[in-house]
This record gives structure tokens, sequence and C-alpha cells, in this order.
């Protein structure tokens, strides 16, 4: 059955090797490819049966490509699985409509990669031949890398595998158990292929074991030459497929007894030696080769690091966008430089230059007089040198001589499918047409996309942060989020106004900590209710300020996810003073309607009263002095008279008693009646009158006054049975609006105050609701009308 193709999309060439031996190892044809065009046309060629693509490519966006093969025929339906290392690209390829068949995660072991691509052809299974079924193979090679492929590789066609990292541990384990055929590899350190073949033909018992000897270096006819004086049985190209070497496992297997290997003489120790020498001296030039490609990679790798920072960190975009420029033709040795990106009409503009002169910067601006040119790149894709095929002579002609440059190159900038722009490098001593330079200008060309795209992210999300952080902050309720626990994780500054405590001491504390003793679990239940309610605002809940006093919050509670948490956001409004102002409403509706109720009886009263006094007065107008009916006539007159005082008293607490209103000094009132006061009150009360000078002038009943001081002296009195003191004080104030608030029927301005105050047992709160209703008393039964305070109210 002919094995399934997959077509490897990877511009690395390390990792796309490591991903083709992996497959070819499993039996699988593979077609390689290094950026998305070629991909295209291997595809289009004929269509693999999966693609196993890198998300970043140096000439295209991989969310592009799979759109792209996935309008080829066939291409619905094709496997395609992406390989990125960077997650917030395979995040975004999860979210968008890539149409990717899996995503993988590099860096990814061989065996998961296998798996994964065996999900998706089910159909094909490689079954090898078994060509080392009951065969001990002792590999010896001191690559970990090759050593692991060799294991799997020939651990699937059969063989007992036993791995060594270098001769001495191969000698070691085939003294241990003794190999049916060795596969080294030739160059190694210390001890080299050649010489473990001798090792081996010295050993008695190991010197009948078939040894194949396998080189990527080694391989001219002098070294399969001295490979055969030494006793090998062969010496064969190091292959991914190991093509070369199986067959040579299996004649070595079958000849079994290997040549002779030759006496270590002086000659084939020299010949050994120079072969070693030669050797070392191309690998000494080949890593002189790599440590320079090394180095220039190592300084791309920085530069690419620090670009995104420079665009980010920098709140000024055209400044961050010169520093990556500088830095792009620092890293590669380029003397010139540019930036030219659409601006938002859509044309091309010059943002950023480096090494123009000002004659130069002004024909740079049209692109030296060929723009179509460059929207003709831009929107190609593909990145151009200069002089090329690519471009017109007198183009190139133009460009380079008004540049000053020997050659340059343009890289377009291209996301997802848009040309942005394009990014112009050019040298006068340097080569930037080379492989290694256009590589560069790609990833950098690359970089630069993506970090403007993210600079652009970033500015949107910080212009979106600024907005809810003003709406949050300055809206007039009370905004927090919590977890379902009831923990504060954010707050806005109403919060802070409400609670009179800054957000660091509230944020991370429970709701309970803000309830007042004994009413933590009430609060907790009433938010616990919020979250399964359908909507609406909760009843007020009591909140325990910074300075004791007690705020009520009423509030709502919707449940959100945010980034994968759940969270609570909550919206209240304190309604405190909306209670007390409701409170106040509720006690003077309360007060007006009992007022009328007993203004009407009292009225009503007065007129019975009126007719028993005046009988009463006439009866005993009639009567002798010793006229035994008399006394009960008094005590019916005097019962009479102290109905009369009470039906007074309910009259000025309905307010609807005939009053005579006069200008007068109200210190002058007090001084007055003082005396009287002294009178009613028990010896041991101590009378205190406080009166400042200069006091405002009052409209007032003077009588009506008197009435109120007596009343409040002897209710204070009552309340100091063993004592005490009582003080009465006047003063000049100016009320404003913040005591109109809390005080329903003042209005702001300038007033008299007068002030009686006791150091008597005081009331409870149940008590101070109701001390102005008429008949309500604390005294005994038969001490007290219950219209002292009423009086004073009306």
């Amino acid at each position: 059955m002919t094995a399934p193709t997959i077509l490897v999309v990877e511009d690395n060439p390390i990792t796309r090797k490591m991903l083709r031996v992996v497959l070819q190892t499993e039996g699988y044809a593979v077609v390689e490819a290094p950026d998305a065009r070629a991909a295209l046309a291997a595809a289009q060629a004929a269509l693999p049966d999966l693609v196993l693509q890198d998300l970043i490519l140096p000439d295209m966006d991989g969310l592009e490509l799979v759109r792209r093969l996935r309008a080829l025929a066939g291409g619905p339906e094709l496997p395609i699985l992406a390989l990125s290392g960077f997650l917030s690209r395979l995040e975004e390829s999860r979210t968008a409509d890539a149409a990717f068949t899996a995503l993988l995660v590099k860096p990814i072991e061989p065996g998961r990669l296998i798996d994964a691509i065996r999900a998706y052809l089910p159909e094909w299974r490689k079954t090898p031949k078994m060509i080392g079924k009951g065969q001990h193979l002792l590999v010896v090679d001191d690559d970990p890398v090759q050593l692991k492929f060799a294991r799997i590789h020939f651990g699937h066609l059969g063989f007992a595998v036993t791995a060594a990292g270098g001769a001495s541990d191969a000698l070691r384990a085939a003294h241990a158990k003794r190999p049916d055929v060795v596969l080294s590899d030739v160059f190694m350190p210390e001890i080299d292929g050649f010489q473990l073949c001798l090792e081996f033909r010295r050993t008695p018992s190991l010197a009948q074991v078939p040894i194949v000897l396998v080189s990527s270096q080694y391989g001219s006819e002098a070294d399969k030459d001295l490979a055969r004086r030494v006793g090998a049985n062969a010496l064969v190209l190091r292959t991914p497929d190991f093509a070369q070497v199986i067959p040579a496992l299996v004649q070595a297997l079958e000849a079994r007894a290997p040549s002779a290997a030759e006496a270590p003489t002086e000659a084939l120790k020299l010949k050994h030696a120079s072969l070693v020498i030669h050797q070392l001296e191309r690998q000494v030039a080949a890593t002189s080769g790599l440590t320079q490609r090394c180095a220039f990679q190592a300084a791309q790798l920085s530069l690419l690091s620090g670009v995104a920072d420079a665009l980010t960190q920098k709140t000024n975009v055209d400044a961050a966008l010169r520093d990556v420029l500088a830095a792009t033709l620092d890293a590669a040795g380029i003397s010139k430089g540019a930036l030219i990106l659409r601006d938002p009409s859509g044309a091309l503009r010059l943002r950023q230059d480096i090494g123009f002169s000002d004659t130069e910067r002004a024909s740079l601006q049209g692109f030296f007089g060929h723009l179509a040119l460059l929207e003709h790149i831009v929107e190609g894709a593909a990145s151009v040198t200069v002089p090329s095929s690519e471009v017109p002579e007198s183009a190139a002609r133009d460009i380079l001589t008004g540049a000053d440059v020997a050659s340059a190159q343009i890289v377009p900038l291209v996301s997802d499918g848009r040309g942005m722009g394009a990014m112009i490098i050019g040298a006068s001593r340097t080569d930037v047409t080379s492989d290694d330079s256009i590589a560069f200008a790609r990833a950098m060309g690359n970089q630069v996309v993506q970090s403007l795209q993210l600079t652009d992210v970033v500015a949107r999300l910080a212009a979106s942060e600024k907005r809810y952080r003003t709406l949050l902050q300055n809206a007039s309720d009370a905004i927090a989020t919590l977890t379902p626990d009831g923990v504060l994780l954010g707050l806005n500054r109403r919060w802070e106004e409400i609670l009179g405590r800054p957000e660091a001491e509230l944020i991370g504390r429970h709701i309970r900590e803000f309830a007042p003793p004994g009413q933590e679990g009430d609060n907790v239940q009433v938010y616990q209710n919020s979250l399964t309610a359908k909507g609406g605002r909760t009843s007020p809940v009591p909140i325990t300020k910074g300075d004791g006093t007690i705020a009520w919050i009423e509030f709502s509670a919707t449940p959100v996810d945010i980034a994968g948490e759940r969270v609570i956001f909550t919206i209240g409004r304190d309604v405190t003073e909306q209670r007390m102002l409701e409170e106040q409403l509720r006690q003077a509706q309360k007060l007006e309607a009992i007022g009328q109720l007993a203004g009407g009886i009292a009225h009503d009263f007065n007129n019975v009263l009126t007719a028993i006094l005046g009988f009463t007065e006439l009866m005993l107008a009639g009567l002798a002095p010793n006229d035994p009916a008399r006394a009960d006539l008094v005590e019916i007159k005097k019962a009479g008279e102290r109905a009369a005082g009470l039906t007074r008293q309910l009259l000025a607490f309905s307010r609807k008693q005939i009053l005579q209103p006069k200008v007068l000094d109200i210190n002058g009132l007090i001084t007055g009646v003082e005396p009287m006061l002294r009178r009613l009150l028990f010896e041991h009360i101590d009378l205190v009158v406080s009166l400042k000078p200069d006091i405002g002038l009052i409209k007032i009943d003077p009588t009506q006054l008197e009435q109120i001081l007596v009343n409040l002296a002897v209710n204070a009195a009552d309340a100091m049975p063993r004592g005490g003191k009582l003080t009465i004080e006047t003063a000049n104030i100016a009320l404003d609006e913040n005591y109109q608030q809390n005080h329903v029927p003042v209005r702001p301005g300038d007033y008299v105050m007068l002030a009686v105050s006791d150091t008597g047992v005081g009331m409870d709160e149940a008590t101070s609701r109701r001390i102005f209703e008429p008949f309500f008393t604390t005294k005994e039964v038969g001490k007290g009308t219950g219209l002292g305070l009423a009086t004073v109210y009306g």
C-alpha cells in the first residue's frame, strides 16, 4: 500500500529536518516547503494526504495560508495541523475561523506528533518487514538525538537495541552482553569508529561480531578502504531514513564473519591520523561558518525580542518605529532604511527613515518616481531585491541612484492578507540581497507587523480602560465587583465615600466585615439571595461606615464571566437619607393625623365643658354657703377645669388654639420664668441658665413659650429622680442645606436656638419615635397625661 504523503511547511530548516526524519522513520512520504508560496505550489501540483504547517511564515500569515489551501480542489477535506510555539497565535487560530483540523504546541515529542497524525490517517498503518527479529543490535553514537532516532527506527524493525553514547560505553555493553551486530558512528571523541573496530577485532569474544560504520562526513574511497582494513563490514552514508544502513546490516548479519583486521602498523596509524586530521579541518571550517551564522542569528534574536518592547513601552508610536528601524539597521550592519506605511486614507506615506539626506528623503517620499511599483510589491506580499529580474532595469537604476546605495531590499508588511506598507533597506558596501539578509529582513518585517498590531490593540485597550475607569469612578452609584462568596475584588470612589475608607483597606475583605454587630449573617444571606434573583434591587441592608455610623444600601447583583472567572457585578445606592426623610415624613403625617383627631375632639369636648362649667357656676350661685350639695358642685367644677386644661393642651398640639404672637427677647422671657421653674424642680436638681448676649428677636406667643419651658422642665425633672442638672441655653445660629436635608420642615437661614438638656436616664429609640404622640407616657398610671411634649410639638 502506498505510503501517505505529508506536506511539512516550516521555515526553520532544523525543525523541518527533525519533522522529516520523524515522519520518514514511520514510513511516511514527506514533501518539504520552506514558505507559504512553496507550500501552495506543492499542494497544487499534488494534493498531500495531510499538511503539517507552522503558523508564522516569512512570506504569508499562517491563517491566510490555511484559507488558500482550503480553497484548492479537495482542500475542504484535507487534514491540516497547525504547529506553533506561540500560544497567542494558537489561541488566535482557535477564535478565528481558520479551519485548522488540530492545533499542536511546539516543542512536540515525536511520539505525540505521530499519534496526532495517525488520528487523521487511520486507514494506513506501516507494517515494516521485521528484519531484526531475534537480533541484538548495539548502536554507538555520541549524538543523543541520532541515538534516539536509531533506537526508535531499528526497534520498529524488530531489533533488540542497546544504545551506547561512546566507544568506551559500547565496549562495556558488548562485554556484558555480546551483540549480534554493531552500528557505530565514525566521528566520535576519544575513540572513533575506526578504533572501535580494532578494539573489537583484538578481543577474542567480540572478534566475530559484524560491524557497520555510518557517517555523514566520512564516505570517500580512502575512508572506505580504511574501514575495510580495520575490520568493518561496511562504511555507509547516514541518511534520515537509514536507506543505506538497513541493507548493510542485513548483509553483515548474513556474512557473519568480518574481514580480518589489519595489524595496527605505522602506515595504518598514519592513514588513520591523516583522515582524522582532514575531517577535523572540515569540521573546524564548518564550525567557524556555523559560529558566524549563530552570531548573526543571535543578534537577530536579540533584536526581535526588543522590538515588541520598543513598540509597547513608548507612548509615541513614531518614536518607537524609529527605534525599531535603527535597531534593525544596526543588527544587520546596514546604513540606510525606511518604513513606508499606509495612512488612514490608504495612501503610502513615509513614516520613518534613517541615513537618507534631505534630497534623498524628498525623492523617497514618492519612492523615486516609482510609487506604482511600490504599491505592486506591497500588494504582492513577497520581498523584492534591487537589482533583480523582478524590478525593471530603469526603475532599479532610479531607486539605487536616488537612495545612493549599491543594493536594496523591499520587504512588504502584510497583515491578514492586506499590505500595510513596506520596509526598505539599502547599503553601499554590505550586500543586502544575500540569503541571510533576505531571511533577516523577512523576519523583521513580520515582527514589525505583529508589533504594530500589538501597539494598536494596546492603545485601544488603554482607551477602553480609561473610559471604563472614568465612568466607574464618576458614577453616582456605588459599584463593586465581588467573588460569589462575597469577597471584594474592586470598587469605585463612591464606595470609598460611603464607607469612609480608602480602596486599599477594602479590597480583599468579606462583606460580613461591613455589617453591624449581630447582622453579619443577615447581610450575607441577602447577598446570596440576590445572586439567584432574576433582577431588581434588594431591600436596604445596613453597612457600618468608617466612623461607626450606619449607612443603608440597596443594591442589584449580576453574575458575569470575565476571562473564565465568575465575578459578581453590583450596583448599590445609598438610601440612608431617603429612609430618614421617609421616616420623618411618616412621623409628620402620623402626628398631623393625630393632631387633627385630637383637635376635633378637644373642640367638641370644649363645648361640652363650657356647658358643664356654666351650669355648675349657676348652681353654685344659687346655693347657700353651708348647703351640703355645695362641696359636690365644687369638685365637679374643679374636674371640669382640669378637663378644660387638657383640651387647651390638645388644641395647642393640633395648632388650633388662638395664638397672640409678639416680637420679644427670648432671654428676657427665660429670665422672667426662671423663678417659677426653680419652684417646680426638686431641690436636688441644679438649674443652669446660659443665655448668649445680643440674641436675635423672635415672634412667638409668650404664653406658649412659657408653657413649652414648663413642660420640658417637668419632663426633665421626672427623668432625674436621683438628681441631676437641667440646662437652658440660647444662641444665634445659621442652618444650612445639609441640616435641612435631615429636618424636613426647616428652611436654611439664621435662627435663634433654644436648647433644653438634662442629665437624666434618657430614652431608647422606640420611645424617642413616640415622644410627641398625645397621651403617650412612660410614667406610672395616674402620673402624667402624655400631653406635655405633644403640647411642645404643637
